[in-house]
């Protein structure tokens, strides 16, 4: 609990103004909600214009229904993810005490790590799908797909890690709490 109490007290930022909490706590006022709205939106707006002119500019006209069909389910997918984060933050634990609520946001959060790193894959894969449908592949072809399918699968994995180190940090809080 102790250490609890000295990382709280070690926080950057200072002292906050009563206003400004009040301002905080209002619903969707955070800063760090209006950060991940903003960032939605932004990526929504991208990936809509990608939509927008993908069927031209990188020959959609020439490829099937259903590898359209997977590209755009790709790009859903991603802009789901996005989704999904905000409403997650967004999302208030109603639990009366401090160990109850860390305890049912530490199992949100495992929940939305699962469906953080199935919707990257899915959506990644379908729009990987998409761009690999109708190469001839030579040998060099090969080679750059597997360096990009390494990076591919590193970058997975740190998500992974990423995810297990703050699962695993909220856990020891809830366990320093219990303890």
């Amino acid at each position: 609990m102790d250490a609890l109490k000295s990382a709280w007290q070690q926080l950057p930022g200072g002292e906050k103004q009563p206003q400004e909490l009040r301002g905080m706590l209002q619903e969707g006022r955070h800063p760090v909600l209006r950060q991940l709205r903003r960032q939605v939106v932004i990526e929504s707006f991208l990936f809509s214009a990608f939509l927008a002119v993908y069927y031209n500019m990188f020959d959609g006209h020439r490829r099937p229904l259903w590898v359209n069909a997977l590209l755009v389910a790709g790009v859903l997918l991603v802009v789901l993810h996005g989704l999904m984060g905000y409403f997650n933050a967004k999302r208030p634990v109603k639990e009366a005490g401090l160990q109850q609520a860390l305890a049912a946001r530490l199992r949100q959060l495992r929940n939305f790590a699962g469906w953080s790193v199935a919707l990257r894959v899915l959506g990644t894969a379908c729009i990987l799908l998409f761009f690999m449908y109708s190469i001839t592949f030579t040998m060099e072809k090969e080679i750059l797909l597997g360096w990009a399918a390494l990076v591919l699968m590193v970058q997975f994995a740190l998500l992974v890690m990423l995810w297990r180190r703050r699962i695993r940090r909220l856990g020891e809080a809830l366990d320093e709490l219990k303890g």
